[in-house]
This record gives structure tokens, sequence and C-alpha cells, in this order.
């Protein structure tokens, strides 16, 4: 395979769409990817939705072999929740789960057990008919969404809404500060939050994994990446390269990426980057409904933005019972966002990257932190040094006997050199490192587009189901795709046959 021709473009790095490309390649189509992820990211070393059934069929279809997977780790405690005066251990198994917030919430004991029984029964009875109908395509499927409008209507949630309603402030947190962990963006505006109650609250999806050398999501696409070479696919590393779309009328043919002097042409595109910045790339032809799509993608604005702060640290004054994954909680009553909620990663500095000092393992703090203003065109605003001390104190408070043996590396602290200005400190982060997260919504984004052969993937559709929101969209393109190419081959066969008359 050359980067002359290929079946399927996939233009991005998400997982969905290389999952997607993945096994579109297994069924024998040529498949390029334009990979746009630098290789080293600042994100935690954190897997999350690994033990789900969907995940798990994921990898039988695609036969990877389970020598693949042994550098991925399933951490013993997904992770802890840290208060102020105390700490709760969230565990996979449900007896554990149960046992901690029985031990924290003895009082409510038999609420929690009637929630988690009702919904054990919603799910067993209507999961699969919900994944059926997820995500809309749109565009001339919106029957779709207008049958699931209808069906969800009528859905018998009745008695969950109760329970809901009558559970105190402080385990409804609990629910919802776990189904913030598992899928990196904020809950949808819905109350009760009903269809990520019925994915996240099951006992498997609720496992954390580690990289054994550090690299989280980034190590897991490698496994992906293998099996699409294995399959006869291409990955290509697009870097700071430009593209330019070629299209004729409502179809998309191909790229031309500024290195080259040649085209590659495609017969199908699979948008799998972040949505604005998908569709402000794309030609926009005349007499389109690109322009409305455009329009609509435009108008959305973000919630907030995901962002990461490093230190490096020595693992000896790290309080023992601290798992590999937290979450430091100050305030209850509080949204979770900013300095209020902040997730902890610990994970063992690799070998090549063990700084002075002693330390051997690296803390990436992950906050959530909104934005009343958006620029499109220019970076966000970097953490404000009044934050990042913030941060920095709720740690050394946190962990009483680690000062003096804490440095932030990321975003570096000013300069102490006297002459800055001769050799600048960058301390702001880079666009890599960020993930904009916008409204999570059950409609929108979809995987259609305005043009014939493009279908969307990417990191803002099903985004608030985690992993499984990024298998159902692959298998939806998946399918998407390859009705298409049915439709082609039983249009040949009539024609070969028309013509042999």
């Amino acid at each position: 395979m050359s980067l002359n021709f290929c079946d399927v473009l996939i233009w991005g790095s998400d997982l969905s769409g290389i999952i997607a490309g993945t096994l579109l390649a297994k069924r024998g189509l040529n498949v390029l990817v334009l990979d746009d992820e630098a290789e080293y990211i600042r994100t935690p070393n954190l897997l999350t939705g690994l033990g789900s059934r969907a995940f798990k069929s994921l990898l039988s279809k695609l036969m990877i072999p389970e020598s693949k997977l042994q550098a991925i780790q399933e951490n013993e405690t997904s992770y802890q929740i840290l208060l102020p005066k105390n700490r709760v251990d969230i565990s996979t198994h449900r007896p554990l789960l149960m046992k901690e917030m029985n031990r924290e919430f003895p009082e409510h004991r038999t609420l929690i057990e009637e929630l988690f029984q009702e919904v054990d029964r919603l799910r067993e009875a209507h999961l699969d008919e919900i994944s059926s109908y997820l995500p809309f395509v749109g565009g001339l499927h919106d029957k779709e969404k207008n049958a699931f409008i209808k069906w969800f209507k009528e859905f018998p949630d009745e008695k969950l809404r109760d329970i809901w309603n009558r559970l105190p402030h402080e385990i409804k947190f609990f629910i919802e500060s776990r189904i913030f962990f598992l899928t990196a963006v904020p809950l949808m505006e819905m109350n009760p939050p009903v269809l990520q109650l019925l994915y996240f609250l099951p006992p498997e999806v609720g496992s954390t994994y580690s990289i054994k050398n550090g690299g989280g999501e980034r190590e897991l696409k490698k496994v992906f990446f293998e099996r699409l070479d294995y399959f006869g696919g291409m990955i290509h590393p697009l870097r700071n390269d430009t593209i330019e779309f070629l299209h004729k009328g409502q179809e998309l043919r191909g790229i031309q990426l500024g290195r080259f002097s040649f085209p590659t042409r495609c017969r199908y595109v699979i948008g799998n980057l972040s949505i604005k910045s998908l569709y402000k790339d794309l030609p926009t032809p005349l007499l389109s409904m690109l322009n409305r799509t455009k329009k609509k993608v435009a108008e959305l604005s973000p919630r907030g933005i995901r962002r990461v702060i490093q230190y490096h640290t020595e693992k000896e004054f790290l309080p023992e019972p601290l798992k590999e994954n937290s979450v430091y909680v100050s305030d209850l009553q509080k949204p979770l966002e900013g300095v209020n909620y902040l997730e902890m990663n610990q994970t063992p500095l690799n070998k090549d990257l063990k700084a002075e000092d002693n330390f051997d393992t690296l803390l990436t703090v992950s906050l959530f932190q909104t934005l009343s203003e958006y620029n499109e065109e220019a970076p966000p605003p970097p953490l404000s040094t009044e934050t990042l001390e913030v941060i920095d104190s709720k740690l050394e408070k946190l962990f009483p006997f680690i000062k003096g043996h804490i440095k932030r590396i990321f975003p570096a602290p000013p300069s102490t050199e006297s002459d800055p200005e001769l050799f600048p400190q960058k301390t702001d982060e880079t666009p890599e490192e960020i993930q904009w997260v916008y409204p999570s919504s059950i409609f929108f984004p979809t995987v259609s587009s305005p043009y014939k052969n493009m279908f969307v993937a990417g990191p803002n559709i099903l985004d608030w189901l985690g992993m499984d929101g990024k298998i159902l969209t692959a298998t939806r393109v998946v399918e998407l795709i390859w009705e298409s190419e049915q439709k082609l081959t039983n249009k040949d066969g009539k024609a070969r046959l028309f013509q042999k008359k």
C-alpha cells in the first residue's frame, strides 16, 4: 500500500476512528490513517472501559492476542475519592463497593441497594436496544432520531427517578463523580442521568488500567495500529503537514499533502478529530448543506477544557494507602470543576526520564476548567499563577511529608535565571495537551456529513459514554461504509450481467 491511493482515508488519531479503520482493514479495504498526534502527550497513565463487554468483543473480532495486552495492567482499586476528613476506595467488585458505601452512608443502605437493583433491571432489559440507536447517523436518517425520542418517552424509569430523588446529595456526588472520572467529561444535563447510570453503574465498566511503562491511551492506540498494519493498512505521521481536500460536487476525492507533489486518492473519508477542527478545514461546495452544518458546529460553545499539571516526586513520601488513581475533592457541595475536583495519577518514571534529586514518580494532576469565552483562532489562556499555587498548596496539605520532595515540571515554574530573557522558559500548554469539552448530546454531532462519502468519528461523538461510546461510533461508521460497499458491489454485478446479455 502507498500514499497514492486508499479505499478509506482516516484523518486524525482518535481511538474511535482507529478502531473503525482496523475493522475495515480486516474486511479487506485499504486503510490509510493520517496520524496527527504527537508521540508524547502529557496525559495521565490511565485507561478506562477495557473491562466492558463491548471492548472484550472488539478484541475477539480483531483477533488481538493476549500477548499484545501484557503491558496493560488492571488496577486493584479503580480509584480513590479523597475528602478533607476521609477517603473512599471505589472498587469494581460490587460487594466491596457496596461495603464502602454502606460504611460511609449506613443510614441509606436500603436505598443504595434499591438503586443498584433498579439500574441492573433496566440495564438487562433495555441496554442493548439503547445501544442499537447510538450514535445517530443524521441527515436522511433522522427517522432514527424520531423513533428514539418516541421510544424514550415511554422508557419505564419512574422507579429509578423516584429513588434518585430520595438520594442525599452526598450519594449522588459519589455516583456522578464516578461517571465524570470514567468519561473525562461533565455529565449530561439530565436529571437523573438515566442513560449514563445504565452504562456506568455496572461493575465491569468501572475498572481502570495502567500501562507498565506509561503512555496511557497512546499505548493502547499502538495495539490497534499494529493490528491495522497486520491487515494491510498504513499509518502516516501527519506532523505539521498541510492538507488540501480534493472534491467534486458532494464527494471528497482525496487530499493533497503539502510535503508531496502527488495527491492521495480515496473512496471514503473518516473525519477523526475535534469536530470544530474538522469542519473548519473542509472545503464548501456550491449549493451544499455543508454551510448549515458548519454554522451549527461553529455555534457549539465549549463547557470548558481539561488540563494537566505534572510533578516529579518520590514514591516513599506519598501516603502508602494512596492508589494509582485518586480524586481529591475539597467541598462536596461545590461543582466537579476547577481546583475543587482534582484527578491524580501516579506512575513510575521511565528510566530514561528519571530526574535529579531521587525523583522516581510522575504525578499527573488533571482538572476541568470552565471558560466563559472561547476564541477558536487562538489557544486558551494558560493556567494562572494563582491557580497553580493553589494546586501546589493543596498537594502539600494532602501529602504532609512531600514538601521539599516534589517539583512541578509542567507548566514549569518561572525561571530563576538572573536574565530570563536570554533563555525564556516555556510555561504554557501546547494545543495537543488540551482537550476542549463541549456539551454532551445524544443527537449531535452525528456520524454522517454533508459529503456523501465522508463519515465522522472523533472525540466529540458519544464522549459521554467513554470507551463504549468510541466502540459504538466505530461500529456505526463501519456499518455505513460497508453498506455503501455492498450497494456498489450489487450495482456493478447488475451492470456486468446487463453487458453479458
